[in-house]
C-alpha cells in the first residue's frame, strides 16, 4: 500500500489519508467502496426513499400555502366587510343627526 504524508511541498490529505491509500490501493472498486461507505453515492432505493420523503414535504408545503392563502382571503374579506359596517354606521348617524334636527326644527301643535 501506498502511504501519503505530508512534508515541506509534498502532498497532505489530512485526515482523509487511510480513504486516499484504500483508493490507490484497491483502485476503482476501492473508490466506490469508499464513496458507498461516506454516502457519496446511495443506492436506488435509498433515493427512492428520499424522493418519496421529499414529495411528501412538498406536499404539505403546498397544502400549508393553500390554507395561508386561504386565510389571507379571509382576512381580506372580512376587513372589507368591516369597513362596509363602519360606512353604513357612518350614512346612519348622519341620518338620524338630520332627521333629528328635522323634529327639532317642527314646529310643535
Amino acid at each position: 500500500m501506498i502511504l501519503l504524508s505530508a512534508s515541506a511541498g509534498g502532498l497532505s490529505f489530512g485526515d482523509f489519508t487511510p480513504f486516499v491509500n484504500v483508493i490507490i490501493g484497491t483502485g476503482f472498486a476501492g473508490f466506490v467502496a469508499v464513496a458507498f461507505a461516506l454516502d457519496w453515492i446511495v443506492s436506488r432505493g435509498k433515493h427512492r426513499e428520499v424522493k418519496d420523503e421529499r414529495d411528501e414535504w412538498k406536499a404539505l408545503y403546498l397544502k400549508e400555502q393553500e390554507s395561508h392563502q386561504k386565510t389571507r382571503d379571509a382576512l381580506t374579506l372580512a376587513s372589507q366587510r368591516a369597513e362596509a359596517g363602519v360606512e353604513a354606521a357612518q350614512v346612519t348617524k348622519l341620518l338620524v343627526d338630520a332627521l333629528r334636527e328635522e323634529h327639532t326644527r317642527a314646529p310643535r301643535v
